[in-house]
């Protein structure tokens, strides 16, 4: 798997990684789906109080969005469940 440097590209893969829709994932937040979108593609950036409801939405924390320990973590589990 590609490193994900952007928080788009961490938005993206989270989302998908779920299962979820990013018109579900723009009604949690508060935005139109246009503007999540553009979240993803990079064409805007989200808000801190955007960045909050998506930790929420995703259990994660917001360094976890700023830096790739999310991903290690689970590219890490994913294998451990294979094995």
């Amino acid at each position: 798997m590609k490193e994900l440097n952007n928080i788009n590209e961490k938005l993206r893969y989270l989302r998908e990684s779920n299962g979820l829709k990013s018109k579900f994932v723009a009604k949690k937040i508060g935005v139109s789906p246009g503007t999540y979108s553009e979240f993803e593609t990079g064409k805007r950036n989200p808000r801190i109080e955007h960045l909050i409801v998506l930790r929420d939405l995703y259990n994660i924390s917001l360094d976890d969005l700023f830096f790739n320990d999310i991903i290690a973590k689970r590219d890490l589990k994913q294998k451990e469940c294979i094995s």
